[in-house]
């Protein structure tokens, strides 16, 4: 890869990494997590609720440190950064894979 392209990708991956972080924070935010938790009667389902939306704040915010990773370990090392782009796509589905698990309620 060029260092252009190695560039780009950096700034855009340390850019997303941002906003992931940044949505992580909010949903971990003790405004948002009251409001999720009065959005229900059930106190069961509001605890699970607000269970959720930690988890989906900490896997936002996980996600959003190993995209900023990736990016500087692209621009530093492009020789491995297929092998983190790969493990990059892995652990997204992981990750997306337990919110969707963990917002399944009954």
């Amino acid at each position: 890869m060029d260092s252009t392209k190695t560039l780009l990708i950096m700034i855009f991956f340390i850019i997303f990494g941002i906003v992931f972080i940044a949505t992580g924070l909010f949903f971990m935010s003790d405004a948002y997590l009251k409001k999720l938790s009065q959005s229900v009667a059930d106190e069961k389902k509001s605890g699970q609720l607000v269970k959720a939306g930690k988890l989906c704040g900490s896997v936002s915010m996980g996600i959003g440190a190993f995209t900023v990773f990736c990016g500087i370990i692209a621009k530093c090392f492009p020789s491995v950064f297929p092998i983190f782009a790969l493990l990059y796509v892995i652990i997204l589905i992981i990750s997306f894979s337990l919110i969707i698990f963990s917002l399944k309620m009954k």
